[in-house]
């Protein structure tokens, strides 16, 4: 049993064995078929999968060369529409440019226009300040001519008063020397008629001096004007000008006070010193006349043709004084007012002088402020210019940069999008690897029991279909993963560059469009703003002047009114100081004159008693005279008789020459009679 049943499991097992050799060799067999066939199958699947992929390869090859064409096509397109932008965008810009230039242009030429027609009205007001200044010179010259023939007419009037006065002085020193019994009275009325010529004169250069300031004032308001209407132009000269009429206004206004003052001088000293005179000529006629009388009680016979001839030769003396004294105070009076009238040309002469130099001022700083203007002119032209080409530089160099930028921006697209393409190469690669690594895992986990039983067949089938599938697949992938990527890569390269060079092209329009409006933009802002501030600049310099001109105009009539109010102070004060004068020189002469008076009178009572007592001795000495004559012929016929007796012959003689000798005192008595 032992034996049969070792035979029987023998054979059971040779029979398994076989049976299973049998499975196992149809199993290698199916399997080899299988594998075989799988091999043949993925052959014909690689080699289809191969030829499909050759077929899309050249087809994606064929397409990523249209689209590779179509993007080389669309990127000349987008190059050319690119380059046609640009130049759109340059021949734009050099427009803007060009307008830029043609603005600038413009606004040199505006700015040109308005130099030129500054300098024409700095021109024309310069000829209008000529013609004013040429107007001036003439109305100096009318007033010099006016001056001086008012002048050669006050000194004819002054010459015609003075022989006049002469004429009547000497009348009065022969109707004094004729009327002396008149003498009080006439002393009196010339007292008085000199009194008012001196209140006269006095009143006359107060009112001369009056209206000097009046004409000073007129002057300088007029000159105030002038200052006020050419302040617009030269502040500076109307400053100085206010400071030179400030000046003037004091100067003359000192000179008033002055020549008022010598003026008042002058007539206290002439009427003080007619005064004295007066005096001195009442005390020495008082002194002459108790003199004279006492001289001729004392010398009555012998001084009679003595005091007739003095008396002729003082009267004579005294006309020629007074005729002297008249011809020096015509000579005075002439010689004041030539001064007068030399005084009044220089005042004028040097009044145009002024005027002509500030005219030629006034010419100068126009020139020079047409010269400013057209320097400024210039300026703004070179400006213009300069910012012109610096804005066209500028342009040209953004162009250029833009472009250099778009170049250096295209590259690094191009080679950032070349690193992407290699980046998906490799992880596609890598994906392919472990796609193709989890396959071959699988496929060795669903083929180990079939590699388990077929280890060498299963094996070298699967080693080889392995190596056939991976080669095919891999060379499959390869060239269709390259295929595609080209093609992906050229597509997308071409697009993503075309986009780019449209978007750089799209932002490099729009930045310069943008920048060139920007410019333009702040090429008229600026020009409105350069515009603004010289309109600005002008209206602040407007008003800066019409503020100066003011200020000019407020200080002008505040000099004017300072000028006024010196004038009429000094005015005021000459008055009440030639009124004080005046009044002291009445009330001295007046003292004077009633002194004079008094002497005289009391001269003239002393003269009139000595006189009297000078006639009553006369009359005794007569009446004495005639009773010695009386005498004498007694005795001279009491002689004549005793001789007659005594001898008539020698009687005779002595008789003859007695009579001689005694009839002396008679003939002097007949004499002293005459």
């Amino acid at each position: 049993e032992g034996e049969a049943v070792a035979v029987r499991l023998r054979s059971e097992a040779s029979s398994e064995a076989e049976r299973l050799k049998s499975e196992a060799q149809e199993s290698a067999d199916r399997v080899r078929a299988e594998a075989q066939s799988a091999a043949e199958r993925i052959a014909a699947e690689a080699s289809e999968a191969l030829a499909a992929a050759q077929e899309e390869a050249a087809r994606r090859r064929r397409e990523a060369e249209e689209l590779l064409g179509s993007a080389r096509q669309e990127a000349d397109q987008e190059r050319t529409q690119a380059r046609e932008q640009s130049e759109e965008l340059l021949a734009s810009a050099r427009n803007r440019v060009e307008e830029a230039q043609a603005e600038a242009v413009r606004l040199v030429e505006e700015a040109d226009r308005r130099a030129t027609e500054m300098v024409s009205a700095a021109e024309q007001h310069a000829a209008q300040v000529r013609e004013s200044v040429a107007g001036l010179h003439e109305q100096a010259q009318e007033e010099i001519t006016g001056l001086r023939s008012a002048a050669e007419h006050a000194a004819e009037r002054t010459r015609h008063e003075a022989e006049e006065e002469a004429d009547r002085v000497r009348a009065d020193a022969y109707a004094e020397r004729e009327r002396a019994s008149e003498d009080a009275g006439r002393l009196r009325r010339e007292a008085r008629e000199e009194s008012e010529a001196a209140k006269t004169l006095a009143e006359r250069t107060v009112s001369e001096a009056i209206t000097e300031a009046d004409r000073i004032r007129t002057d300088v308001s007029e000159h105030a004007q002038r200052v006020r209407t050419e302040a617009s132009d030269t502040i500076a000269e109307a400053e100085q000008s206010a400071s030179r009429t400030r000046a003037d206004a004091r100067e003359d206004a000192n000179r008033i006070r002055s020549d008022a003052a010598t003026q008042a001088d002058t007539l206290i000293t002439e009427a003080r010193s007619e005064a004295e005179r007066l005096t001195t000529e009442t005390a020495a006629d008082t002194d002459r006349l108790r003199t004279e009388t006492l001289a001729e009680a004392e010398r009555v016979t012998t001084e009679a043709a003595h005091e007739a001839e003095r008396v002729r030769t003082e009267a004579a003396a005294e006309a020629e004084r007074l005729r002297t004294e008249t011809t020096a105070e015509a000579e005075r009076v002439r010689a004041e007012a030539n001064a007068r009238a030399e005084q009044l040309v220089s005042d004028a002469t040097g009044e145009a002088e002024r005027l002509r130099a500030e005219a030629a001022d006034t010419v100068g700083s126009a020139q020079q402020h047409a010269e400013r203007i057209r320097t400024e002119a210039e300026r703004v032209r070179t400006e213009a210019a300069a910012e012109a080409e610096r804005v066209t530089a500028a342009a040209r160099e953004e162009a250029e940069r833009t472009l250099d930028e778009a170049r250096k921006d295209a590259n690094k697209r191009r080679s950032e999008a070349a690193e992407q393409v290699d980046t998906l190469i490799t992880e596609t690669t890598a994906e392919a690897d472990k796609l193709l690594t989890e396959a071959q895992q699988q496929a060795q986990k669903t083929t180990a029991d079939a590699e388990s039983q077929a280890d060498t067949m299963v094996g070298a089938a699967r080693s080889e279909a392995d190596r056939i599938v991976q080669e095919a697949t891999v060379e499959g992938n390869s060239r269709v993963e390259k295929s595609r990527t080209d093609a992906d890569e050229l597509l997308v390269g071409a697009r993503r560059d075309a986009t780019a060079i449209r978007e750089r092209a799209e932002e490099l329009r729009e930045r310069l469009t943008s920048e060139i409006e920007e410019l333009h933009e702040r090429a008229r802002r600026e020009a409105a703003e350069t515009m603004k501030s010289a309109g600005d600049r002008c209206d602040a310099l407007i008003k800066a002047a019409e503020e100066q001109l003011a200020k000019a105009e407020a200080k002008a009539k505040e000099l004017v009114s300072e000028a006024n109010s010196e004038a009429g102070k000094v005015r005021i004060a000459a008055v009440k100081k030639a009124e004080g004068l005046l009044k002291e020189a009445e009330q001295k002469k007046a003292t004077l004159v009633r002194e004079a008076e008094e002497l005289k009178a009391e001269a003239v009572r002393e003269a009139r008693a000595t006189v009297d007592e000078g006639k009553r001795e006369l009359e005794v000495l007569v009446r004495r005279r005639e009773d010695i004559n009386a005498e004498i012929s007694r005795v001279q016929d009491v002689l004549e008789a005793l001789e007659s007796f005594e001898a008539p012959g020698g009687a005779k003689d002595n008789g003859v020459k007695a009579g001689a000798t005694v009839g002396a005192p008679r003939s002097g008595g007949k004499s002293s009679d005459n």
